[in-house]
């Protein structure tokens, strides 16, 4: 059985350009908390395709099913 849950570390912060009229470029870490493994985004979209791969590699795909009397917005 695999396990139901991973836990992560998110750290969010802005990082200014070198040319100061371009906004502040945001960035990533996600850092797993049990294996301190990190991994570093420069880009939300490519955080995001992360955790999707890691649920699909997992056999954690559950985005349509849901247990019966479970709270989704807990």
């Amino acid at each position: 059985m695999p396990a139901y849950r991973h836990l992560y570390f998110l750290y969010v912060w802005n990082e200014p350009c070198n040319d100061a009229t371009q906004p502040a470029l945001w960035r990533y870490r996600l850092e797993d908390a049990t294996t301190r493994e990190k991994h570093l985004f420069s880009a939300l979209d490519k955080l995001i395709t992360f955790l999707q791969e890691q649920e699909q590699t997992r056999g954690l795909s559950t985005a349509d099913q849901q247990c019966e009397g479970s709270d989704t917005n807990a």
